[in-house]
Order: structure tokens, then sequence, then C-alpha cells
């Protein structure tokens, strides 16, 4: 598995989610986290013998394979499935080769992966208790190129230790599913893992899961995706344009505007009251626009969520994506000189169009923030800078945070470039969202690092690096500054050897980067926000419980006494 799906592992918590999964991000706190239940009964574990037989067609919702590809835009998506009863026993369903249908193959095959299109892979449902149904664990046929997985419930790992921590049956509980009028459904998100060696990972991610027996109509999908018109430089009237695109029967989108993200649940709160109070509202696949006029720092947030037929919002959390605000600031700047650089991104990324150069390019730091510095309009030296470099009356900068030199990535930024057929160019990297979502200490806990240095004044990525492009023409993001190993064999080399990095260099020799200090923000009065140690946001942490506790951005294992 990629690096991200170990931190999932790990915290439980959703990356890469929604609103721009490269045109879709969905922020991870913005979940609540597993619902109290009262105890259920619950149906013995033994499977009896089947007698299946054909129902017809059913509508799956998709969220299974959108956990191993989500980095290639696979995303969760209805698909028409064959759903067979079990004439012996009531109650018990399973879904046919799920994937005859599937349309994102594609994507599958570009990551690496593969789909089973046969009947031999089935979803096993016991829905004998409507209140308490179950996945049983099955071959899936879903393969990401690390091995074949099969999907199993979370309710079956009642003592299972998953990697991080034994399931206890309180947890599984809370993750059973429901059958309700023709539809079973699972809503509490990571109520299904994939189960691939002896490792097990999150899918159900959204907790949007769910079949729709033959006879029932699927219900409204609420889910949105956004397509942005331009993700880094407003148009020429300050605006973002955009296209929410959805269930063509939702009856519209409610979205705000806001210049900061709600760290807190109290601003959360407040922010989703103004969506419901104040959002303007627009028909699916209907442009629409946002101003950044009232933007307070480098990045303007909007957020959006789906309307049901009585105007109210159809979700309980909403979306959001995240817009760029082009910096005019200089006065905060300061320039440290010429440095020499080496473009190792689009002719990475596209080595038939692109060689690698090299050129001068200026360098400057913050003042307020000596460990944050940009790369002054990095693509205007560049060769081909005539044929795409779009005309904005204001600059543009590669930033890259190096408060530690050991571990220096590159922060979300555009190029000024828009490529033929590609559209709008900008550059960004895996490993700053996570810092953005869980803090840098939060991360080193879990010796999840950039694969950026600056050696000797001179800054490199190596192999492990999780640098990307991001084209507005795909609406996704590629991975780029790093190429695959030739000595890489799978299941014998070191997992963190797959690949090697890319020829991506700046060299600043000469320049005073002695300013630079890791200077720890005051976090002691920011309020506290406790995980479990499945990445689970806690509300109220009980005595004797080991948990992460978070404050601004720091983090660290606390015993509650």
């Amino acid at each position: 598995m990629k690096k991200i799906f170990t931190l999932i592992a790990v915290a439980s918590l959703a990356l890469s989610a929604s609103a721009d999964r490269r045109a879709q991000l969905r922020q991870g706190m913005l979940r609540s986290g597993i619902p109290t239940v009262e105890s259920l009964d619950r149906p013995a574990k033994a499977e009896p013998e089947h007698n299946w037989t054909p129902m017809g067609d059913g509508v799956m919702v998709d969220d299974i394979t959108p956990a191993y590809f989500d980095w290639k835009d696979v995303v969760i998506k209805e698909i028409t499935v064959a759903v067979e009863k079990d004439a012996a026993n009531e109650g018990w369903y399973r879904i046919v080769n799920p994937w005859k249908n599937y349309d994102q193959m594609d994507l599958v095959t570009a990551a690496g992966g593969t789909l089973e299109q046969t009947d031999d892979i089935t979803i096993v449902i016991d829905a004998t208790n409507p209140d308490y149904v179950r996945v049983m664990e099955t071959n899936i046929g879903v393969d990401d190129g690390y091995g074949p997985s099969n999907i199993v419930g979370y309710t079956e790992l009642v003592g299972v230790n998953t990697g991080i921590g034994v399931v206890t049956q309180a947890a599984a509980d809370a993750r059973a599913g429901k059958l309700a009028d023709g539809v079973i459904s699972f809503p509490v998100k990571y109520s299904l893992m994939l189960h691939q060696g002896d490792d097990y990972y999150n899918c159900d991610s959204d907790g949007r899961f769910s079949l729709s027996l033959p006879g029932t109509e699927a219900p409204i999908d609420y889910s949105l995706q956004i397509a942005m018109g331009s993700k880094f430089c407003p148009g020429d009237d300050g605006k973002y344009h955009f296209t929410f695109k959805g269930d063509s029967r939702i009856p519209g989108v409610k979205y705000i505007g806001a210049s900061e993200y709600p760290e807190t649940q109290a601003a959360i709160d407040a922010c989703v009251e103004k969506l419901r109070t104040e959002g303007a509202v627009v028909p699916v696949d209907t442009e629409a626009s946002i101003s950044i006029a009232d933007a307070t720092g480098p990045e303007y947030f909007m957020f959006y969520c789906a309307v049901d037929a009585d105007g109210n919002l159809a979700e309980e959390l909403p979306y959001y994506v995240a817009v760029w605000v082009p910096d005019t600031d200089t006065e905060g700047w300061t320039t440290l000189g010429m440095a020499t650089m080496t473009e190792g991104f689009l002719s990475c990324t596209l080595p038939d169009n692109f060689a690698v150069e090299t050129y001068q390019v200026e360098v400057q730091r913050n003042i307020a923030d000596p460990g944050l510095f940009r790369i002054v309009n990095p693509y205007n030296p560049w060769s081909h800078a005539s044929q795409f470099m779009m005309q904005h009356d204001h600059n543009h900068y590669i930033y890259f945070n190096a408060a530690d030199h050991g571990n220096v990535y590159i922060m979300e930024s555009g190029l000024g470039l828009s490529m033929a057929n590609l559209g709008e160019t900008g550059i960004g990297s895996s490993y700053y969202d996570m810092v953005r979502q869980y803090g840098l200490d939060f991360l080193n806990m879990f010796e999840i690092y950039s694969g950026g240095t600056i050696t000797d004044n001179v800054l490199t990525f190596d192999g492990t690096v999780d640098i990307r492009l991001y084209f507005g023409g795909l609406g996704q993001w590629v991975y780029t500054d790093r190429f695959p190993n030739p000595d890489y064999v799978e299941g014998v080399s070191d997992y963190w050897d797959e690949y090697v990095g890319g020829n991506f260099k700046l060299d600043m020799t000469g320049l005073d980067l002695s300013g630079i200090a890791d200077i720890a923000a005051d976090d002691a009065d920011a309020p506290a926000v406790y995980y479990n140690m499945q990445g689970m946001r806690v509300s109220h942490p009980e005595a004797g419980g080991c948990y992460i506790v978070r404050r601004g951005g720091k983090a660290s294992k606390v015993m509650i006494r």
C-alpha cells in the first residue's frame, strides 16, 4: 500500500477525501465520529448453507474501490449489479460479479490494479436482522498491485487486531448496517474493511456503500463533485467559477465562502449554520461563481452541501474546496538572492514534451516565518514559457517549508502555466495535505516524512517524495519528480525503495539560510481536540483511556486519569 493508506490504517482518518479529490476534497474533521448505539441482538457468526436464486438487477453504491484508488481519481459511483437471495434462509443476499458494469477500469489499470469481472466474485450480506446487517468475508476481486483483497464487515472482526488495536464488540456494533425500504446501507464510515495479506485497510470511507434491492428505486445520492474553471487564479472578474456535479435528482446545492477553515467544533457548527441560513442555492450542472474579495490569507474556502426537496441540508456536514488567493504581498518577504533551479516536474510528468532544464530563479524568505520560502515566477525563465505562460497581473510562486532541513515539503502553489489540452497547472504534495490536517507533530509521531532535505544549501527530494502536479483540464493531480527504481524487487526490496528521486534541485549556494529557526507556536492555550487510538474524534474522553490530543499544530499521546 502507498504511504497515505498506511496513515489511514494507523489514524483511521480520511485523507484525500472529496471536494478536490483533484476536483473533490472533504476534510476529515468535518465528519462526526462513531455514534453511540444501544446494545443490539447479534446473530451468530455461523453461516448457513445457501440456496441462491436470482432476484434481478439492483444498484450498488461503490464506496470500496476508492479506498485503494482515490489517488488515481477513482470516485464513488452507482453500479448496476446482479442480486441473488437465499431461498433457504430469508434475509441473506449476495451481489454477483459486482465489477461487471464498472466504468472506471481505465483508472484502476493506470494505478497498477485489477478488478476481476467474473461470477466467482460475490459480496455476501446477512440482513436477517434489519437493524444489524453484516457483510461476510469473501474475495472481492480487487488487487491494487500489492496482492488480492477480501472484503469483510467490521462486525466480523471482534477480537481481531487490525493493526491499530483489537476490535471491541462495542466498536463492531456501532458499524453494523441497516436494511430499510429495500435499501441496505452502512452509513457509519469504515463499516467495511479490505483484508490484504496480514493487513486491514479501511473502505466505505464516506459511509456511502449501499445496495438497493431489485424493484427498489435507488435513493437520491446527495454526494457532490465540483468542476473548477480554475483552482489557483481567479478570473478577470476576481471570482472563481465552478459547476457542481451530482445526481440529477438533487433539488439544489447551497454554498458559502469563508476566509478561514473552521478548526474547532464550535467554528464548524457556526459554518454549518451559516450555510444553512445564508447559503446561495444553485442547481447541479449549472455554472456558479464566488468572490474572494474578503480573503484574508493565501487560501479561500468554499463550503457546500446538497439540499433536499424542503431546502434542508441533505448531509450532516458539508464539503469544502480551497482555492488560491494571488499573493501581492512584497513587504512581508525578503529576497535572499538568485538560486539555480533544475526543473524536474513537467519534464518528469511529460518527458516526451519537455527536457530537463537548469536556470536561475529568485528565492525569497518570509520575514514573520523564517522557515517559509518561495521561488518567484519559477517558470518565467523556462524555455517554453512563451507558449504556456498565463498573462496575469500578479506573480506566481512555488512555496516550500524548510523549517526543518531534514523534512522540507512543497506547499500548494499555482505555476502560472496553462498546458495545451491539460489546462491550468499547479503544484502541491500529499505531505502538505497531511500537515494541514494533522499537524507536523502528529505525522512525526508515526514517522511519516516528506522526502525533502536541504544539504549544503541544496534542496532535493528522494524516492519517497509525493509531490504532485495539478492539471485543471483533467481535474486531477499526478505524481511527479520520482522514477521507478530499476533495482526494486517487489516482496524483496524495502517498500521505500520502490522509487528514486527525480531531477528537481534548488541549489541555494551562497544564500544566507542562517535565519531559519523552528519556532514552536505557543499552543498551550489552544483548545484540545481528542482522538482515540483508531484516530476517531472523541468529544468526551474517559478516564483510564489512551488518546491522541491535538492543541493547535501539536499532537501527543496522553492517558486520561
